[in-house]
């Protein structure tokens, strides 16, 4: 009774009985997320732990604030399902644009163009709650666009377009995502309308851009020397994102046609079988992608307004689009821990 009669305890104690309930319960049914923080600090990390015991990796989201240039972060403990969080980073972190993350060497990282100038920063976090700010890149690192982030044979590679010409790409790397090195040109690319999105497929490191708003890709098998790759007739709609995962060997790559999202696989990123519409959703900025090694979850900024949505891909299904948590002007990131 004495658990009961303390609030904190309460919350929390509500708070494992939903997980609880959700685990136990064996359709995929699309829940939605929580419409405030979610409780304390404290609460979350039970939910979290709650959730890595349970034998899933949690998803985790971070974004922009809808009228600040915070960072925040959620996370979802049951594939996606149910979010908690909607947190403010609280180590200074800014960003006018999208922040890009990765979960690289025991710790989360994430990359983002800061507020005041063009430079990239970075911040990192063991438990992805407590942030320290690690500051610039240290290697000259700049851009005006959203950059991409992805771990590729013990190193994190973050890829960007240039400052000046705002279509060449740009790479940075890191051994433990602290220091870094690099920023380096490795393509020059006229009449480029898209932030390059990285993808890792046999052992090679592939890198989307759009030429003529087409997709086409360069690849490299250490991160060095870089080669032409595949060329797609998939049309980007301008200066719009695409985004991919890798799921056991089949490449899901989502864009927009007129603020609609569709998806294409493919096994060899030669060849590409499109899928159609995404149902119901819609959004004005770039989607987000990522897999835990079962379940796909797509993210995305809900068309005309703040909301982050998600659909799920589970059981080789999508599922009914719903709501997360967290409000945003810009595309949120999401990742797999």
């Amino acid at each position: 009774m004495n658990l009961l009669k303390n609030t904190s305890h309460y919350s929390l104690y509500c708070l494992l009985l939903l997980i609880g309930l959700l685990y136990s319960c064996q359709d995929p049914v699309t829940l939605d997320g929580q419409e405030n923080g979610g409780g304390t600090d404290a609460t979350l990390k039970k939910v979290q732990d709650t959730g890595l015991r349970s034998g899933t990796s949690p998803f985790w989201c971070f974004y922009k604030g809808k009228s600040s240039d915070r960072i925040y972060y959620s996370f979802s403990p049951d594939r996606g399902k149910t979010w908690f969080g909607n947190k403010d980073l609280e180590n200074g972190s800014r960003t006018t644009y999208s922040p890009a993350a990765a979960y690289f060497d025991d710790k989360f990282v994430i990359v983002y163009k800061n507020e005041n100038d063009n430079r990239l920063y970075h911040a990192y976090s063991k438990n992805g709650t407590d942030w320290k700010n690690g500051g610039a890149l240290g290697n000259g690192a700049k851009t005006r666009n959203t950059p991409s982030l992805i771990p590729f044979k013990k190193k994190l590679y973050s890829f960007y377009k240039g400052e000046s010409s705002r279509t060449d790409i740009w790479e940075s790397y890191s051994d433990d995502g602290k220091e870094w090195d690099g920023n380096v040109k490795i393509k020059s690319i006229d009449f480029a309308t898209m932030s390059p999105v990285p993808v890792v497929k046999n052992r090679k490191l592939y890198v989307a851009y759009s030429k003529n708003r087409k997709v086409r890709f360069i690849y490299s098998k250490d991160g060095k020397k870089w080669h032409d790759g595949p060329r797609t007739d998939i049309k980007t709609e301008k200066n719009r994102d695409i985004a991919m995962t890798n799921l056991n060997g089949r490449v899901f790559l989502a864009y927009t046609k007129n603020d609609q999202l569709y998806l294409a696989t493919s096994q060899d990123m030669k060849h590409w079988t499109r899928h159609g519409k995404i149902k119901n959703a819609k959004t004005d900025m770039q989607p987000t992608l990522s897999n835990n090694g079962k379940d796909i979850i797509l993210m995305y900024k809900e068309k005309d307004g703040s909301e982050i949505r998600r659909v799920l891909y589970t059981d080789a299904h999508w599922h009914s689009d719903g709501k997360a948590i967290g409000k945003t002007k810009k595309r949120p990131f999401v990742i797999c821990q």
